[in-house]
């Protein structure tokens, strides 16, 4: 089991990072387009904003912290996949947001990327891509007990599996990044003067 959640941990690392390049470059070549997309998503923005415009750790805490989790719980419902639906628009937000941003305070996709997107993405990244592999394989796991294909495993020791990976590893993973991106990418940020 912890073998299968590894390959698709990876495998979904693999393709956001494709996805997520692809639209970059699209979007930093064209930001007209990338903010039409970005107005759906400047509302879960906001949520996450103080008054002031600075980050609210909480509220980003919180808001990425439901995502994982609610990644992790989509895998319940059999056949439909649905953790590959947010791998896909994570990776085009996230597509969006990387070449708008780079456009918009001219810099390049390099420079957004190391100052930008790193210092929190090396702990946000996989905690988002084990929870997509969490997904994928607790959907995969009850589409295979729905047709009776399932291996000899308990729907309890699978569920039991996932929560200790999600609690163990995603929820430590997610408090570090929110912490990084609030205090200290924002520092990073303004002293390379971006």
């Amino acid at each position: 089991m912890k073998k299968d959640i590894l390959r698709l941990t990876i495998k979904a690392g693999i393709i956001f990072t494709f996805v997520t390049t692809c639209f970059a470059v699209t979007y930093y070549r064209n930001a007209d387009l990338a903010r039409e997309l970005l107005q759906e998503y400047m509302t879960v923005l906001e949520s996450v904003m103080e008054d002031d415009g600075s980050l609210s750790w909480f509220a980003l805490y919180k808001n990425n912290l439901f995502s994982c989790a609610l990644t992790v719980g989509m895998g319940l419902m059999p056949v439909l996949f649905l953790p590959v639906w947010v791998l896909v628009s994570n990776a085009i937000i996230m597509g969006a947001v990387f070449g708008f941003g780079a456009a918009e305070a001219g810099m390049s996709l390099l420079e957004s990327l190391v100052f930008g997107i790193l210092p929190h993405g090396i702990f946000e990244l996989p905690g988002l891509f084990l929870s997509i592999g969490l997904g994928y394989y607790l959907c995969n796991f009850m589409t295979k007990k729905l047709f009776r294909k399932a291996p000899d495993q308990s729907l309890l020791d699978v569920l039991n599996a996932v929560a200790k990976a999600f609690v163990l590893i995603v929820i430590p993973l997610i408090t570090i990044a929110s912490l990084i991106e609030c205090f200290v990418t924002p520092e990073i940020m303004a002293w390379a003067g971006l």
